[in-house]
Order: C-alpha cells, then structure tokens, then sequence
C-alpha cells in the first residue's frame, strides 16, 4: 500500500511540476507576442512614413520653389524622426534576444527600415 501511495504522490508532484512549466510557458510566449506587437506597431507606422515622405519628395507634381521648401521641411522632420527609428531597433534588439525571428504583426525588418531611411 505504501509503494501506491508513493507512486501517487510522485505522479502529483510531476502534474504540479508540469502544470509548473506550461504556465510558464505560456507568460513567456504572451511576452513574446507583446514583443512581436510593440515591434509591428511601431515599424508598420515608420514604414508607412518612409513610404510617404519618399513619394512625396519624388513626386514630380510641385514648381521648384514649392520642391525647394518643401525638401527643407521633410528634412527637419526626417532628423525628428531618427530617434523611432532607433525605437525600432531597441524593440529588435529585444526580439532577437528573446530568439523570436518571425513577426505575423508586419512585413517589415530593421534592416529594411534602415535601409528606406538611408535613402531619404
């Protein structure tokens, strides 16, 4: 009787050790997910930005005066705009230590990013 009852406290720790390890799996996959969000959210916005910023400063649509000052404006705004983009980097750097290299939430990288930005 005793070997039954050991056996029955053993099973009971092993289901309370595993229902351990699946809780904390769980937070830990809804911390990647935040990740994957805050990441998307941040990079969706940013890439739209870059898309509009270059189509309006290669827009054939203005005279030379209204390019010149419209140029000077963007170019304020893009130095404003440095600091998402090393947001955006931050939130990548948290995402590749957590080892999460896919992102349902959005088509776009750092290195895409980066690399729009570099051409403005």
């Amino acid at each position: 009787m005793d070997s039954l009852e050991d056996s029955w406290q053993s099973l009971m720790r092993n289901v309370k050790e595993r229902d351990l390890r699946i809780q904390q799996e769980t937070q830990r996959q809804e911390h990647n997910e935040d990740l994957r969000k805050a990441f998307a959210a941040q990079a969706n916005q940013f890439g739209e930005w870059l898309a509009s910023t270059k189509e309006q400063l290669t827009s054939n649509r203005y005279q030379l005066e209204e390019q010149r000052a419209l140029i000077e404006k963007k170019h304020e705004e893009i130095k404003r705009k440095r600091g998402v983009l090393r947001e955006i980097e931050e939130l990548s750097t948290h995402l590749e230590k957590a080892l999460i290299f896919d992102n349902k939430h959005t088509t776009h990288s750092t290195v895409t990013l980066a690399q729009q930005w570099d051409q403005l």
